[in-house]
């Protein structure tokens, strides 16, 4: 037998359920959380966009520490790839060619009710051909993805990139 395994085999009895139960850090920010996520890559994650789905599961895992929309601000930027999923249904199957809603409609009306900020860079939409009745009901069109991005991260927000 493996020297490590052997180690490894010997400490487990000793370490039992201690182990398992470790708690996990908590965390010390609970209010006055600024967050900005740039959503540019067009990925998905369980029938949605990835960006907005880790979004939403942010928002989650807040409210399961207790820390309420009121605490957290969230700006969801999206630009480039990522920007379809912002469109109407209509405008989604035109843009996609697919004969089917867009899947992200709903994810981002769950957001929107959250207070979650969703931004789509008015330089996407005029490279695409998109106007304002192509996007959906609630979303915010910014002059430029970058300079919004940037303009909240040097207001405190925190940045993550997809």
């Amino acid at each position: 037998m493996n020297k490590r395994v052997l180690a490894l085999a010997t400490a487990l009895p000793l370490c039992g359920l201690a182990c398992a139960a470790r708690e996990p850090l908590p965390v010390e920010q609970r209010s006055g959380i600024k967050v900005v996520y740039q959503i540019k890559t067009d990925e998905w994650k369980e029938g949605v966009g990835s960006g907005l789905h880790y979004v939403e599961k942010l928002m989650k895992a807040y409210e399961k520490m207790d820390i309420g929309t009121g605490q957290i601000e969230v700006h969801a930027v999206l630009h480039g790839n990522a920007g379809y999923w912002l469109l109407t249904d209509a405008a989604f199957r035109k843009e996609t060619g697919k004969d089917a809603d867009n899947p992200n409609r709903a994810v981002v009306e769950r957001l929107l009710k959250q207070g979650v900020q969703i931004e789509l860079c008015a330089n996407t939409m005029e490279s695409r051909g998109w106007n304002d009745a192509d996007v959906m009901e609630g979303v915010a069109i910014v002059a430029g993805a970058y300079p919004r991005i940037i303009d909240l991260q040097l207001q405190g927000f925190a940045y993550i990139r997809f």
